[in-house]
Order: C-alpha cells, then sequence, then structure tokens
C-alpha cells in the first residue's frame, strides 16, 4: 500500500467546456473534453499547458487563473475560427484540426502525473483539491453542432468547471 500524502504538482487536469460562438450566418455550439497539465514555474507562475488540444498554454499567479486564462483563451481562438471561417463546416473542421492536436511531450507528462495522482490521496493545492474528481480514462471529445433556430436569450451551458484526475486508491 502507498504512504498517504500530499501530491505535489504538477497535476493532470480534465477540462470540460461548451461554448456557443458565433459566426458567419450560423451559430456553433461546441462541447468539448480535453486534457491538460498544471505545473508551478518560474517563480511562482502557474502554467496549464494544453496535452489535446496541445497548440495552447496559459499562466496565472493562482492555479485558478491559469486555468481560467486557459479557458478564455480557448473562447478567444473559436471565435476567432469563427470569423475566419467562410462556412460553418469550414469552422468545425478548423476547430477539428486544432482541438485533435496532441502534445506528445506533455501527454507522457500528463500520464506520469496520473501515476503520482494514483500513488497519493491528497492534493497539495486548495483550488485543485475542491475540484470534482474524474478518471484518467475519460476520453477526449469535440462535439461541434450548427444552431439553426434563433434564440434570444443565451441556452443554459453544461458544467464547465475543470475536472482535476483522481482515481481512489485500491
Amino acid at each position: 500500500m502507498s504512504e498517504m500524502n500530499d501530491m505535489k504538482p504538477p497535476y493532470p487536469i480534465i477540462l470540460r467546456w461548451e461554448e456557443f460562438i458565433p459566426g458567419k450566418g450560423y451559430i456553433a455550439q461546441v462541447k468539448a473534453t480535453g486534457r491538460a497539465l498544471l505545473l508551478d514555474e518560474e517563480e511562482g507562475d502557474w502554467w496549464l499547458y494544453g496535452v489535446q488540444p496541445g497548440g495552447m498554454a496559459e499562466c496565472g499567479e493562482t492555479t485558478a487563473e491559469a486555468v481560467y486564462r486557459f479557458r478564455d483563451s480557448l473562447k478567444v481562438l473559436l471565435s476567432d475560427l469563427a470569423a475566419d471561417a467562410s462556412t460553418f463546416e469550414t469552422f468545425k473542421a478548423e476547430v477539428e484540426l486544432y482541438f485533435n492536436q496532441v502534445n506528445d511531450e506533455q501527454l507522457g507528462l500528463w500520464a506520469d502525473a496520473v501515476r503520482k495522482v494514483r500513488e497519493h490521496q491528497r492534493i497539495d493545492d486548495e483550488y485543485v483539491s475542491g475540484l470534482p474528481r474524474n478518471s484518467a480514462a475519460t476520453e477526449c471529445l469535440i462535439h461541434i453542432t450548427k444552431i439553426d433556430e434563433p434564440f434570444t436569450v443565451m441556452p443554459e451551458r453544461a458544467e464547465r468547471d475543470p475536472v482535476a484526475v483522481f482515481e481512489e486508491a485500491a
């Protein structure tokens, strides 16, 4: 049985998000589940590196700030892709291409961090330890739907909080 002690970073994170993105003549609903790695670097700055999607990183002074800045950057990226796309189909293809990029270096570090989570029962960060738990086997998915019917009030969003990876010790 492994010794129970606090886990230090890096933290493997599963991100879930849903956004409604206006494009040229359409609104796209983008739902995704991806992976990221949260690291404490450079004199107290926290960095969240995308594993899948692998082309993004953001930093903050706290773990929460890094996560929220990452999510905001994703929304800006989606809005930029929609602005550049002439059709919904083009937007969908560009988002899928971006989302399916895997950062192989970060994927290896993410897998190592998952192994460390399994060895510990406490996480040494208040924000990360307060996140809902999920399995490391959670699949990365992207689903993009064209909203044909206009609406005057934005629909309620699905769960937007990131999910920390943690599997109960056996």
